[in-house]
């Protein structure tokens, strides 16, 4: 529930160096449903090409706390139609 907590918590692996071959599985398991990276995923959400390029700080907040920061043209609505069914999208 108190994600910054989560965050805070776990600032400590920033330090650390990470590891290439881990992270892209890390990514086709996790993130590609909905994310692409270069060729790789499916583009739902944003699209995290070129996003390594952000400190490291800022990606755990993204990771952690996904929709903290949500671009307008991927928020999810929801409808509800005048026969009771509802629709995301």
């Amino acid at each position: 529930a108190d994600r910054q907590k989560v965050i805070e918590e776990l600032k400590h692996i920033l330090a650390k160096s990470g590891d290439a071959a881990n992270g892209k599985k890390m990514f086709v398991a996790h993130c590609a449903k909905c994310h692409k990276h270069g060729a790789e995923g499916v583009a739902i959400g944003p699209d995290l090409t070129g996003f390594g390029v952000h400190p490291k700080e800022e990606i755990l907040i993204h990771v952690i706390d996904p929709s903290r920061s949500v671009e307008g043209n991927f928020k999810l609505y929801r409808v509800t139609t005048s026969d009771d069914r509802t629709i995301l999208g």
